[in-house]
């Protein structure tokens, strides 16, 4: 996929289950969006329960030279959203959400339907098992994702899982990223990388 399609998202809010990498594939997206497209980002932080959340990404945007603004609630971040206007691009990053529980399925929806015309894309790492990757991707098709991101592909030599994820929920691959490191690798998916993940 073209990364330049990034261009034409102003919001683009990152779901997943724990330890995906959410955090550092936003981190990788904000460093990307600011060097190579000289956009001016800001970072919202709405990963408010995870223990260190904050402060992982205020080390991060402090390291990128990037505004961090905290959202507590769906009604702050809409607040927050409304008020960057001077932003080319809002990076929003998610609590880490369990698709087998409905509770935190509808915690997620509240802030996802707060604000009209996010770009939403799923993490998934691929290092996780056939059924535990399709059932994560099913379930947040409920959010009509604009496609997938896998992260993590540093850490197998087998892409036979993130294949069958393509084939069978039929949704695009945006990025694969590699390393949990802001300037480590991220790239346009491609359909030769998942060949040579097989062979």
């Amino acid at each position: 996929m073209d990364t330049s399609r990034f261009l034409r998202d102003r919001i683009i809010c990152l779901i997943g289950t724990s330890g995906v990498g959410k955090t550092s594939t936003a981190a990788k997206l904000a460093a990307r969006a600011k060097k190579l497209w000289n956009r001016k980002v800001t970072w919202i932080c709405a990963d408010t329960i995870r223990a260190g959340a904050i402060a992982q990404a205020s080390a991060l945007t402090e390291s990128l030279s990037i505004p961090l603004r905290v959202a507590y609630t769906p009604e702050e971040l809409k607040d927050i959203i409304a008020a960057e206007t001077d932003a080319d691009l809002l990076l929003v990053d998610t609590p880490a959400t369990n698709p087998r529980r409905d509770t935190e399925m509808i915690e997620l929806a509240s802030f996802l339907t707060v604000v009209p015309n996010m770009a939403i894309y799923p993490v998934l790492s691929a290092t996780a098992k056939d059924a535990d990757l399709g059932r994560a991707a099913g379930a947040f098709t409920t959010f009509h994702p604009k496609g997938l991101i896998l992260t993590h592909l540093d850490e197998t030599d087998h892409l036979g899982n993130v294949i069958n994820l393509a084939w069978h929920t039929r949704q695009p691959l945006a990025f694969f990223t590699a390393g949990p490191g802001a300037l480590d690798e991220i790239q346009g998916a491609r359909a030769e990388r998942l060949v040579e993940g097989i062979l």
